[in-house]
């Protein structure tokens, strides 16, 4: 059942309220809002309840703040993950890509792809694409500021987009923008040797997190890592910290 026209107004005013939120500070609610954002031309009573949902855990944590830490030899490491066909209309898969230069993300993307894929190693491809181009400006920046940073580490789960990217063989993938995107990736790592592809197992790949519904343990542990709040939540309950912790808030 669709929301009247009210209701739907309301949705779309909360959902771009935590836009704005997720985009910022709350990280840990950026995959849900991605999601509802699909939902703001036609949402229905199931995607109100999804809403609640979010809005009810803002409120059971309202305390959760983003913190940015980064040590003076700056290491550039890239997360890239995607879930394949996770939106039923249109069959299009879910971007999610971690970027930190120390503790905490600088940057973070969870996002519906703008094409389909007919395989997960497809959809890996685009995700890692959408990563690696916000990488690029980035290492461009820290030169620019007087930065030595001459590499950046790209992690990846889907062992066999690292085995197409790490072989000997170069392949040829049939969609031209699939090839695109695997020979520019493949440049950086063979030829220019600007970046290092290297396979990380699911449950240390923090962009699964931004990627696809996680739920219990696994959401609270990434949750930590993506906000970079565990340490010193658990040096504040043993009073080793005061409240005046350096943080985006």
């Amino acid at each position: 059942e669709l929301l009247n026209d009210i209701e739907k107004s309301k949705f779309h005013t909360i959902t771009a309220k935590l836009l704005y939120a997720s985009k910022r500070v709350r990280i840990d609610i950026q995959t849900a809002v991605a999601f509802l954002c699909t939902r703001v031309n036609a949402p229905n009573i199931g995607d109100w309840n999804k809403l609640q949902r979010v809005l009810k855990y803002l409120n059971a944590y309202p305390n959760e703040y983003l913190i940015l830490n980064a040590d003076r030899n700056i290491h550039v490491e890239l997360f890239v993950d995607a879930s394949w066909g996770s939106h039923p209309i249109g069959g299009r898969s879910h971007t999610g890509v971690f970027l930190t230069i120390g503790g905490g993300p600088i940057y973070t993307k969870s996002s519906k792809q703008k094409m389909t894929c007919a395989s997960s190693t497809e959809a890996e491809l685009v995700a890692l694409m959408e990563g690696v181009s916000i990488t690029l400006w980035l290492m461009k920046f820290l030169k620019a500021q007087g930065e030595n940073v001459t590499y950046f580490d790209i992690y990846e789960d889907n062992k066999g987009v690292v085995a197409l990217i790490n072989g000997d063989m170069q392949q040829v993938l049939q969609q031209r923008h699939y090839n695109v995107k695997y020979n520019t990736v493949r440049d950086l790592v063979k030829k220019y040797k600007t970046a290092r592809l290297t396979y990380c197992p699911t449950d240390k790949m923090w962009a699964d997190f931004l990627s696809k519904a996680l739920q219990g343990s696994s959401f609270r542990e990434m949750s930590s890592v993506i906000m970079n709040s565990g340490t010193s939540n658990q040096l504040k309950m043993k009073g080793v910290l005061s409240n005046k912790v350096v943080a985006i808030k």
